[in-house]
């Protein structure tokens, strides 16, 4: 039933409290309206600071007639409830930081200025607010709740704090293909990408303060050539080696500014060609051009384009230096229609032979090439260029100076970059910089003798040019000719003077430049017709005669000589008794096994008219200290190889390893096969780096020190080896050194060898340029030292002491593969051959003397027809 009364006491209540729900929901309202208007404009983006448990505080920007409100919320408190505000304007000063750390100043105001802004409702400087605000520790469970008036120009920026890593730039697509050209390199055997030539840094402000800064000292480049210079204007036995004019002409160039220096040095190394103003600023910055050209081409190591009023450059010089803007320019003046820079030198080349309609009214024969050449006149203004006789004056002081070195180096003109690598530490020589070391004085006697030297080279470097090119044989034939002629023109008086020479300097001659042209050219002129090859005869006989000259190569001139009068010109007769000539030589034994493969073909040949005498004595010479093939232990590996479609690089096999399948060469599958089977714990394909590093561990005292009474084996610091180490020399002129040092060691402990070789090791930088192998290079000391464990002592000196009576010879050769077993002390060498690979007589040499000498070596074929070779010994299970 429904009480009345109790609903007449009800409502008063129920008005009541609409009445507080009523205020509560206003008291909302306007916060909320007072947040809305606070968050107005929407622009810029804003921030708020806003305290949270456990999380440190966020702060946001505003824009301007806004203020920062700091909401530190209570969980005593209501949510409805209006927070208490302090009105407090912050001074302007610098940006303030906060940091996130345990215990965070909300604010830590900068310094006040002398006319700090207060707000109208309240006065309170800025350090009796941090007074009333204290410190807010984040691990609490409560805090004030602050309301902070902050002016637009007030504002407490934050900056954003810094990735600890920088982000990654997107990478490209690989599978974009790249827009590089390519090219086949024959000595990395694939394809390489071209490298885009290195921009130059357009930002670098090029003042002349910056160029007044380093004119002081010249840079490293010209204090090379600087150095050089004076070593050689300070040395007398050298400065009778150049003519007048070039000594004129260094002592000119010892005066120079240091800006004329470093843009003649510039200019030498650079491309030999002209340059125009601009082109020359480049070069070096200077600050009075005009002044440092006018003393260069005083003293004649420039020249200038315009001589007497007139251009001494040709069209194609001005083609050359003209960029392709300007030479749009010329075109257009020309009324000439282009699409690049190539087609615009065809139309201008073809412009220049066409007859100017001018013609047709004077009856004059004449060519546009008159207006051609003014307009590239004016618009390439004076071009400059290095001067011949400074150009050669400064190519035969770096061959005067650094005879001795690779003369690669020169021609490829990288010997700047070597001397820079040399002070850097980042290639280094093994020759001490404070040995004394000779100079070219103990080779040349005058400078006659240094010219012929000069002139013969140049020659032999245009024949290399010459034969890298195609279809050159006609062009290398004239050269071949050429330095066959002057060879024979070397009169006997200058002959006996090269004779005289120590072998390690005779290389430095005129006489074995024309010995090298000729010796390379008897393959070029096979190729040729009939007459050229009674030339290469008469070649040969030359070279077979002389016995001063790269005598190691007679062996092969021989075998040469035998090939062409039996295949080219039809004589086996002469051929047989070239070979037999050749036997009774006084060559050395090691040298006429060279000989033996084709006398055996020969005497075996049966579609050939050759006297039944003369094949009995070839095949007696044949026989004689012959190493055969089948005569020396082997191991046949079958193995499958991948298709090689493409017939040409090594073959491939495809074969099972830990890390899954892999395709591995020829040498890695037989090292594979090896190590499977538990035979060795290691192995390496070393081929001869392990043993001329062994040789050079322990010999490395005696190579780089100059032999007592032995003169011209040093002549610079920058020598990988020294002169005589590829010739027969090197062992007499240190036999006695040598020979001790082959004793103690096999005399030795292995101790005592492993202490040496470790010292060596030790001293030695890994920067060098010696025979010794590094990581880079695949090798480090802990398999050194153990390979020479499992050699002993006595197996090391009998590798190095093959090494040491002739590197020159036996430096190559050596065997494919080492393997070795650290538990067992045990080594093998195998030289590594597929189906259709025939050892050298180097590699049956080094293979026979390793036997004889008691280390363990032998053959391995690895393929699927290992027995197809008749030379070869046919067993299957004759294991090495």
């Amino acid at each position: 039933m429904f009480n009345s009364r109790l609903m007449t006491s009800y409502f008063p209540v129920l008005k009541s409290r609409a009445s507080e729900d009523w205020k509560t929901m206003s008291a909302e309202k306007n916060t909320k309206q007072r947040s809305l208007s606070l968050k107005r404009p929407l622009t810029p983006k804003k921030q708020i600071i806003q305290s949270k448990q456990d999380t440190p505080p966020k702060v946001t920007e505003k824009s301007e007639s806004v203020q920062e409100v700091v909401d530190l919320i209570s969980d005593s408190e209501d949510e409805g409830t209006p927070p208490k505000r302090q009105n407090v304007t912050l001074p302007r000063e610098a940006p303030v930081y906060i940091e996130d750390e345990e215990d965070l100043d909300l604010f830590r105001t900068p310094k006040t200025r002398d006319s700090p802004q207060v707000s109208q409702n309240t006065t309170q400087s800025s350090d009796d607010f941090k007074q009333t605000v204290s410190p807010v520790n984040l691990s609490s469970q409560s805090a004030e709740s602050i309301v902070c008036n902050v002016s637009p120009s007030d504002m407490i920026w934050v900056s954003p704090k810094t990735p600890s890593k920088s982000p990654k730039t997107p990478s490209k697509s690989p599978s974009t293909p790249s827009s590089r050209p390519k090219y086949f390199s024959p000595t990395k055997k694939r394809s390489i990408t071209k490298k885009s030539p290195v921009k130059r840094k357009l930002s670098l402000p090029f003042s002349s303060s910056q160029g007044s800064s380093s004119e002081n000292k010249p840079d490293d480049k010209t204090f090379f050539l600087l150095d050089i210079v004076q070593k050689f204007l300070g040395t007398e036995s050298l400065k009778c080696l150049l003519d007048e004019e070039s000594q004129t002409l260094l002592n000119h160039f010892v005066f120079l500014e240091n800006v004329g220096m470093r843009l003649v040095c510039r200019l030498y190394w650079y491309q030999h060609r002209w340059y125009n103003a601009d082109e020359v600023v480049k070069i070096t910055v200077v600050d009075d051009l005009q002044e440092i050209i006018k003393s260069l081409v005083d003293c004649g190591f420039i020249i200038l384009s315009k001589s007497e009023g007139k251009s001494i450059m040709e069209l194609d010089e001005y083609l050359k230096i003209l960029k392709k803007p300007v030479i749009d320019e010329i075109c257009k003046k020309l009324k000439i229609k282009i699409t690049n820079k190539k087609s615009a030198i065809e139309s201008l080349k073809s412009f220049c032979k066409q007859a100017p309609i001018s013609n047709f009214f004077t009856k004059e024969k004449t060519t546009n090439r008159t207006r051609v050449m003014d307009l590239l006149q004016s618009t390439a203004g004076i071009c400059y260029k290095l001067s011949d006789l400074a150009r050669t004056t400064l190519n035969s002081l770096y061959v005067l100076m650094y005879l001795g070195m690779d003369f690669n180096i020169i021609r490829e003109k990288k010997l700047e970059l070597m001397l820079l690598h040399d002070k850097t530490k980042a290639e280094t020589f093994p020759v001490s910089k404070d040995m004394v070391v000779d100079n070219a004085s103990v080779v040349f006697q005058d400078k006659d003798e240094f010219y012929r030297y000069l002139q013969a080279y140049r020659l032999y470097e245009d024949y290399v040019i010459k034969s890298d090119e195609n279809d050159a044989n006609e062009s290398c034939a004239a050269i071949i000719r050429q330095a066959y002629k002057l060879y024979q023109e070397i009169d006997d008086k200058q002959m006996q003077r090269y004779q005289s020479l120590p072998v390690w300097l005779r290389r430095y001659t005129a006489a074995l430049a024309y010995i090298k042209i000729m010796a390379d050219g008897v393959q070029v002129l096979k190729r040729l017709n009939s007459d050229e090859h009674l030339f290469a005869i008469e070649i040969l006989d030359l070279l077979i005669s002389q016995t001063k000259f790269r005598t190691h190569k007679k062996a092969l001139w021989y075998v040469e000589k035998s090939l062409i009068l039996q295949r080219y010109l039809k004589n086996c007769e002469k051929s047989a008794r070239v070979l037999i000539e050749g036997f009774e030589s006084d060559m050395p034994e090691q040298l006429k096994d060279a000989l033996r493969p084709r006398a055996r073909l020969l005497a075996n040949q049966k579609n050939i008219e050759l006297d039944e005498t003369l094949r009995d004595d070839l095949r007696r010479w044949a026989a004689t200290h012959e190493i055969l093939e089948a005569s020396l232990p082997c191991a046949h590996i079958k193995k499958q190889p991948m298709d090689n479609l493409n017939m040409r690089g090594k073959l491939k096999f495809k074969e099972h390893t830990p890390n899954g399948k892999a395709i591995l060469s020829v040498e890695n599958a037989c090292l594979l096969h090896y190590i499977s089977n538990g035979d060795f714990t290691h192995g390496e394909h070393w081929e001869g780096s392990i043993a001329v590093t062994i040789f050079t561990l322990l010999f490395f005292d005696i190579i780089y020190t100059p032999p007592r009474g032995v003169t011209g084996v040093f002549l610079t610091p920058y020598q990988r080896y020294p002169l005589d180490m590829f010739c027969e020399s090197f062992y007499t002129n240190r036999k006695e050194a040598i020979d001790e040092r082959l004793r103690f060691i096999e005399e030795g402990t292995l101790e005592d060898v492993l202490e040496m070789m470790k010292k060596c090791w030790d001293e030695r930088p890994e920067s060098e340029l010696s025979d010794i192998r590094r990581k880079s290079q695949g090798m480090e000391w802990e398999s050194v030292s153990q390979v020479t464990s499992c050699l002993s002592p006595r197996g090391a000196a009998a590798l190095c002491g093959r090494l040491a009576r002739n590197y020159a010879y036996c430096h190559s050769g050596f065997p494919d593969l080492t393997l070795w077993n650290i538990h067992t002390n045990k080594v093998k060498f195998l030289e590594v051959k597929s189906d259709s690979d025939k050892p050298s007589i180097k590699q049956l040499q080094w293979l026979q003397y390793l036997l004889d000498n008691g280390i363990d070596a032998g053959f391995c074929y690895v393929g699927a027809k290992t027995t197809r070779c008749k030379a070869r010994a046919s067993d299957p299970d004759n294991l090495p």
